[in-house]
């Protein structure tokens, strides 16, 4: 998963040139799992429709869980003026390591433990039941 860190924030990016957060989850999973994801259409700055974009594909495609293994995708209310809206993505590494993307930094690993008051949710591709 090291060859994910450094890629420079782009809204609606899906690629190793630029991504967004939801970006970088459909690059992984593409590339790592073969699982195509719907696109976003929302803007990574339109938090509320992030939201309604997020809790309509997870209603066909995603299983809440309570636990979380290597793939799963963290949401996360990341915007200070919504903090109980989910906007912002990571993928779960293993060993309390998450991978995500913010626009001052690209992507990059951290602990999840510095994210934990934003997690609203841990998420797992229900059809790929080999992840």
């Amino acid at each position: 998963m090291y060859n994910y860190i450094g890629i420079p924030f782009k809204n609606r990016g899906d690629s190793v040139t630029g991504t967004d957060c939801y970006g970088l989850v459909r690059l992984v999973y593409k590339e790592k799992l073969g699982i195509t994801l719907h696109k976003a259409t929302s803007s990574a700055f339109a938090s509320r429709n992030i939201e309604t974009e997020f809790l309509a594909e997870t209603s066909s495609s995603w299983l809440k869980v309570p636990e979380l293994e290597p793939f799963d995708v963290i949401a996360m209310a990341h915007d200070s003026r919504h903090p109980e809206v989910i906007q912002h993505f990571g993928i779960y590494l293993g060993d309390g390591k998450m991978l995500h993307t913010l626009k001052q930094i690209g992507s990059h690993i951290v602990k999840i433990d510095e994210y934990k008051h934003y997690i609203k949710g841990y998420y797992r591709y229900g059809k790929a039941t080999n992840i």
